[in-house]
């Protein structure tokens, strides 16, 4: 076992003393991943219970226990992976995978309990992780864990949405490994601020259409219907609708889709067809939920916006709760056009009115100032930026009797 390096030594020497390098015959038993009292939110391949596969980032292990040392089995296919561990409020310690089986260390001080959670940050390129199973520390023991939050929000996307380049800097550190940070990607801050679970399904270079590099095939309305994507067919796995119901989903996709656009054009009416199929099928699993589709925050270009308010107005022929949401443009580090951590949080800032009242109308809230421009009208309420709100959901006359679009 390799013990990960996110505490300071002496943590990790005693863990090593009291749990790591002890006598075979005495080492503590293995907690496996299918006891109740691990909560895992994400989508996972459970096709193996006692080794749960995790590809899509943002995958959160969550466990409390009473004593003062636990480590997490994981086992990674990758030299350069990583992991945020936070215990209760306490400041996010990342630590690194190698390849092979690992034991990421946590410390607590004090009897407890402990609230654990683990947080895959890597980009679903960037490998696979295995969730094998808890150890604790002499005298520890394993708690039922606080209520998982009831509000739920699924988020659909590339490499924005998965969060990778946010540890970026104006000095390119040049680790795509390092620089993902699920973390702190705006779907999961949204989703602590407004106590929901987060799920992401989001794999980096996809599109619509194609990916980055042109190419068809696994996109996301294809990826969406996977727990496990892999170039390797064989260690795909098809995701098991479990229940788990999201109260609303935010998709952004277009930007790799427009990579190639200047040289070879998506046409119109093939990049809304594949979208609607994916709308309606995020629909079909999830009959109530408020659906938000937006153009991300990279790709200026008008024509994006174009093709993805098309998407919505046929949706919305059949299906009212999906509406269009106008991202705003960030440019991301001189080193990488990847939005960073300051711009995510300001994503999550702009969505959480959009995603938070959801059929609740814009009305109730003070209306800061309005600005209009080719895209539609920017609402600003209580300091909170949304833009082109469903007119069944405005309430404010913002464009001479048309509602807010």
């Amino acid at each position: 076992m390799k013990l990960t390096h996110g505490l300071p030594c002496f943590v990790i020497l005693l863990l090593a003393a009291s749990a790591v390098a002890a006598p075979p015959d005495s080492d503590p038993p293995v907690i496996a991943p299918t006891d109740s009292r691990i909560q895992i939110i994400g989508r996972v391949d459970r096709s193996d219970p006692a080794h749960v596969r995790m590809m899509y980032p943002g995958v959160t292990l969550r466990f409390r226990f009473t004593g003062d040392l636990a480590a997490v089995l994981i086992t990674s296919d990758s030299d350069d992976a990583y992991v945020t561990a936070s215990v209760e409020s306490g400041k996010p310690q990342i630590h690194r995978l190698t390849k092979g089986a690992n034991e990421v260390a946590i410390s607590a001080a004090g009897p407890g309990p402990h609230t654990v959670e683990i947080v895959k940050r890597n980009g679903s390129w960037q490998g696979i992780t295995v969730f094998d199973g808890l150890r604790l520390g002499t005298g520890a023991s394993l708690v039922a864990p606080p209520p998982l939050p009831a509000r739920k929000l699924l988020f659909i996307g590339d490499s924005v949405t998965c969060g990778e380049g946010i540890d970026n800097y104006p000095v390119c550190p040049g680790d795509l490994h390092r620089s993902a940070n699920a973390y702190d990607a705006y779907g999961l801050v949204l989703g602590r601020r407004l106590d929901a679970q987060s799920e992401l399904v989001c794999y980096g270079g996809r599109g619509v259409v194609r990916d980055y590099l042109g190419h068809r095939g696994m996109q996301a309305p294809q990826f969406f219907r996977y727990s496990v994507v892999a170039d390797d067919p064989a260690q795909r796995a098809h995701w098991t609708d479990d229940g788990w119901t999201p109260d609303a989903v935010v998709i952004s996709l277009g930007t790799n889709d427009w990579n190639l656009q200047k040289s070879d054009p998506v046409p119109e009416e093939e990049f809304v067809s594949k979208y609607l199929g994916l709308v309606r099928d995020v629909r079909q699993h999830y009959p109530k939920a408020w659906m938000v589709l937006t153009q991300g925050s990279i790709v200026s270009d008008p024509l994006l916006s174009q093709y993805v308010q098309e998407t919505v107005k046929r949706a919305q022929v059949n299906d009212p709760r999906v509406v269009w949401f106008a991202s705003r443009h960030f440019s991301g580090a001189p080193c990488d056009a990847h939005p960073d951590k300051m711009q995510h949080t300001q994503i999550a800032d702009d969505l959480e009115v959009e995603v938070e009242y959801g059929a609740e109308v814009a009305s109730q809230f003070k209306l800061v100032d309005a600005v209009v421009n080719g895209e539609g009208v920017f609402l600003v309420l209580d300091g909170k930026h949304t833009a082109c709100l469903a007119e069944d959901k405005c309430g404010i006359n913002a464009g001479g009797g048309e509602g807010c679009c």
